[in-house]
């Protein structure tokens, strides 16, 4: 179980994982991985919550200091570049972050998006919302992480051909044999994606809130609607679920899909929050 509770302006996620033995038998690699994953995220962000609302300045600059001489720690930003163009003109490079901020950020992200994908919580990052403390860098990672999985798929040839799929839909349980032909593992795999990058989506709008122009709250508006509709294509066309009711997915909308976004923080801004951690 995890919960999210605020102490003053800090926000303490507590983790209570129960299990009895005798209840648990072999379970696949793939979900034991992903359990792993969920209490080493939550472990290690419960103590960051709870390290955050108890230290000093003094303490703080202290733990800042340890942070930056620490390679395991650095935080990379900036990874959508790899997937925009001249339009988007974003920096070359990932830019390597050193900071006490950006580790929490990036812990914040993480769990929310394991949340979003493999849950079915309506708003999975609001569950563990960022403090203070880290707010402007958990803004940079989510947008830069909405971006990314937002551009993949746009860029992604097997998501455009889900995109325009005509065919008739993939059997249950047909094992690729040398063929090309996608399998119903990967469409549900990539079915999840379009849910993650939607709930990213999501959150920017959210965290964005009153800061967005309408230029802005329009881009993200059509980027969810261009996910929603592949999305719509792989349940209702690919792997036949239900009736389509979105029949306009092509192409050449995700393709157009795939620059909407842009480098949002050339023009939004955080208010100021005060927060002193490392910013390099």
């Amino acid at each position: 179980m995890l919960r999210a509770v605020r102490s003053g302006g800090s926000t303490i996620t507590s983790t209570q994982t129960t299990i009895k033995t005798s209840d648990v038998g072999p379970i696949p690699q793939q979900l034991a991985a992903r359990l792993v994953g969920f209490l080493e995220y939550g472990t290690a962000l419960d103590h960051l919550d709870r390290l955050l609302a108890v230290v000093s300045p003094e303490e703080i600059a202290v733990i800042e200091e340890i942070v930056k001489q620490r390679d395991e720690f650095i935080v990379y930003t900036n990874l959508s570049r790899r997937y925009e163009d001249d339009f988007v003109r974003a920096v070359k490079g990932d830019r390597a972050k050193h900071g006490l901020g950006w580790v929490t950020a990036l812990a914040r992200v993480e769990l929310g998006a394991m949340r979003a994908g493999f849950t079915d919580e309506r708003n999975p990052f609001e569950r563990v919302p960022p403090s203070r403390y880290e707010l402007p860098q958990y803004a940079e990672i989510l947008f830069d992480s909405a971006r990314t999985h937002y551009l993949a798929l746009g860029n992604d040839p097997v998501a455009q051909g889900f995109a325009r799929w005509s065919g008739p839909p993939i059997t249950p349980g047909r094992i690729a044999r040398g063929e090309r032909l996608p399998t119903e593992q990967q469409a549900i795999a990539y079915a999840r994606r379009t849910v993650i990058a939607s709930q990213f989506v999501d959150a920017v709008e959210s965290l964005g809130r009153s800061q967005l122009t309408p230029e802005q709250y329009i881009q993200l508006q059509q980027a969810k609607q261009n996910l929603e509709s592949l999305r719509s294509a792989i349940v209702y066309r690919v792997l036949r679920l239900g009736v389509d009711v979105i029949s306009s997915t092509s192409s050449s909308q995700l393709g157009a899909g795939s620059r909407i976004l842009g480098r949002v923080s050339d023009s939004f801004e955080l208010p100021e929050s005060g927060s002193t951690s490392s910013d390099e």
